[in-house]
């Protein structure tokens, strides 16, 4: 005998595994229940529906409009105001500084608020020229201030730093 001897192996062919090859499960492949259909047919009165109802009723399923769509909208997290990216910024004359100011004092936003000038919800300050000025070696700290106001508190010696001021501790 000449050649591959046969060892009494049988070579079986098997086709290739694929995903539109694999076969499915045995019991996942069920027929859909006709319903609606008579008794005999043994979907009949209610059909699955139950008793009376919204849902009972043709088209109810469809954008319920009683309690579920109520709970739905109660799930839906509110989302109410809105950021506002501008800075709200109040503005004081320098009259008001000058009647409660001393000579050699430091004023900036807490002072201000000290004195009930600036109210509380408020970014920034912006101090405004009018009024009379007439105290000197006053220094501002962290205030922004107007052309006007700025040539009125520097003619008079005083001093107006640009400095940013402290962040809020949260």
């Amino acid at each position: 005998m000449t050649g591959i001897a046969n060892f009494g192996l049988r070579i079986l062919s098997i086709p290739m595994l694929t995903l539109h090859t694999l076969p499915h499960p045995k019991g996942s492949k069920r027929r859909r229940k006709v319903v609606g259909r008579g008794n005999a047919a043994g979907g009949g009165t209610y059909a699955g529906r139950g008793l009376k109802g919204q849902k009972a009723r043709t088209g109810g399923r469809k954008g319920l409009k009683r309690k579920g769509l109520r709970m739905m909208l109660l799930r839906i997290p509110k989302k109410r105001g809105f950021y506002r990216p501008k800075k709200n910024v109040a503005t004081v004359n320098l009259g008001f500084i000058e009647l409660r100011a001393q000579d050699g004092m430091r004023v900036d936003e807490t002072v201000l608020r000290a004195w009930e000038l600036m109210p509380k919800r408020v970014d920034a300050v912006k101090v405004l020229g009018d009024g009379a000025w007439t105290k000197k070696s006053i220094t501002f700290i962290g205030l922004s201030f107007s052309a006007g106001a700025r040539a009125k508190v520097e003619a008079t010696g005083s001093t107006v730093s640009t400095a940013l001021r402290q962040p809020k501790k949260l």
